[in-house]
Order: C-alpha cells, then structure tokens, then sequence
C-alpha cells in the first residue's frame, strides 16, 4: 500500500477507534485501492500520482453495496468491459468530508 494512502487508512480507523465503530480495511490487487468498512458502511479509497504536475491524489468513493452485489451475480466482475460500463452506477465520488460522513465517523 503506497504509504500516503496507508497514512489515510490509519487515521480513518483511529478515528473509528475514537468513536467506538467497528473499522476494518481490505487491500486490493492493486496497491493504490484500499476498501473500508465501517460497521457495515463500505467505502473506497484510491492513490493516483500526476506525473504531468507532481500532485498526489486520495479520491474518496461510496459503494452501493446493493448493486455490487447484483453486479456480481449476474456476472460483471468477469467481465471487465462490462462492469467498466457500470461503475458509475456503484461508486460515487465525494469529499473526504462527505467520505467520513458515510461511514458515520463525523
């Protein structure tokens, strides 16, 4: 995990911590995407370096766990094309603020 983003992780769970909220993360393949949980309320974080102006970026995602789910029955995981098509009907992006407001951490 790319240690700014492992650095993000660490302060949402302290946070949690702080609130007495379950908190747990998964890393996927890739080392720049971190899933978060906490309590049951998923969300998504994802590393990105811009080469062209040296900036990094932490983009913040809801999951509607309920259409990921159908996605995945009915076979999109399998099909990168086609769950290409409709992740924007699963992720939402927000602010860190609204981030931290889905998973009831405000």
């Amino acid at each position: 995990m790319h240690p700014n983003l492992k650095k993000e992780v660490n302060k949402i769970g302290d946070l949690a911590k702080e609130k007495g909220v379950g908190f747990s993360f998964t890393q996927t393949i890739s080392s720049d995407v971190v899933l978060l949980s906490c309590n049951k309320l998923v969300g998504m974080m994802i590393f990105k370096e811009e080469e062209e102006n040296d900036n990094e970026i932490i983009g913040c995602f809801k999951i509607d766990m309920k259409k990921w789910r159908w996605a995945e029955a009915e076979g999109f995981a399998e099909d990168e094309d086609a769950f290409v098509g409709i992740i924007n009907e699963i992720l939402t992006t927000v602010s860190y603020q609204d981030f931290i407001k889905h998973l009831k951490l405000n």
